[in-house]
């Protein structure tokens, strides 16, 4: 898969004909997802190439002037679901104050007419060019000698429609189950393992630290069972969200897995955690015994409710 960075003024140089979406695809969940089947659709149909328009940083974090904002699927995050899902080309827009501040018709002209797209497809809410001014009868209207536009309508589960405001608002509420059907696949958070206190190897529980990455939702605190992906392969794996309250309390939010069956030096690896099922709250223990009775517990939950099948399917 190829991804190219376009930036405002500058050359755009053609890899082919696409087939694109376009929008910002926070999560790329199911309604998502709907726009990124037509365009791989209409690619195969046509002979062109299926491609992926995004925006970095996020168009809000520009026109609000906000220092950052949290989101369910960072840059590369989007890039890596991308190519698992089967795009060919990844076209990320350097958002800045002067793209923002574009005519829709300019947008057009000078960024999607130059990206040689051919068809176009986007969601029924995309809004573009200055203040939003541009929605999708104005991509119709102002790529029509072009390419063609088509518009996705909203897609509905449980009489809802799905957004990346209702996956956050899951999230908030520890409902991972939930956020797994919005999105397709399990909510997921990939970073960098760090040194801890190593507390958990005493008592027979250790388990791997990941350094907190601020630019990702995190599920409301608490303890999960779930999918721990290393070096390409997946275990089973029980995470606690919170701040280690009974031994090894913590001021800042910590995320912390005990991967099962699995006992490798991973320190300093990218490590990718999903979380499935949401097994309790985080809670504090008068003794380590009893935090050790219910950690026992929780790992009889996970390899229950974690199955072989699922293992597969993830990786």
């Amino acid at each position: 898969m190829k991804v190219i960075n376009v930036k405002l003024n500058e050359p755009i140089k053609s890899v082919g004909k696409l087939s694109a979406c376009i929008g910002y695809f926070d999560g790329l969940h199911k309604g998502h997802q709907q726009l990124v089947n037509k365009a791989i659709k209409n690619a195969k149909e046509n002979n062109c190439l299926s491609c992926l328009i995004t925006f970095d940083p996020d168009p809000v974090v520009i026109v609000k002037n906000l220092d950052f904002r949290k989101h369910l699927t960072p840059l590369q995050r989007k890039i890596d679901i991308a190519k698992q899902i089967g795009i060919d080309v990844v076209v990320v827009l350097n958002m800045t104050k002067e793209m923002s501040m574009l005519d829709p018709k300019d947008f057009v002209d000078s960024i999607l007419v130059a990206l040689n797209i051919k068809y176009l497809v986007c969601g029924y809410d995309f809004r573009f060019g200055f203040k939003g001014a541009g929605d999708s009868e104005a991509l119709k209207e102002f790529g029509k000698e072009h390419f063609m536009t088509q518009v996705i309508e909203p897609v509905v589960f449980d009489n809802q429609k799905i957004s990346s405001t209702r996956i956050i608002n899951a999230l908030n509420e520890g409902d991972v189950e939930l956020v797994s059907i919005l999105l397709n696949r399990p909510y997921s958070i990939k970073s960098k393992v760090v040194h801890g206190r190593k507390q958990g190897r005493k008592i027979g529980f250790p388990t791997i630290n990941l350094e907190y990455n601020i630019e990702y939702y995190t599920p409301k605190e608490g303890v999960y069972s779930g999918v721990a992906i290393v070096d390409g392969q997946a275990y089973r794996a029980m995470t606690n969200v919170g701040h280690n309250l009974t031994f090894n309390h913590t001021q800042n939010l910590s995320i912390e897995a005990n991967i099962l069956d699995f006992n490798e030096d991973v320190y300093g690896k990218e490590v990718e955690i999903m979380f499935t099922h949401r097994l309790r709250d985080e809670m504090k223990f008068d003794t380590v015994q009893e935090l050790i009775n219910q950690m026992k517990d929780d790992e009889m939950q996970t390899l229950n409710k974690v199955s072989v099948q699922m293992l597969k399917s993830l990786v």
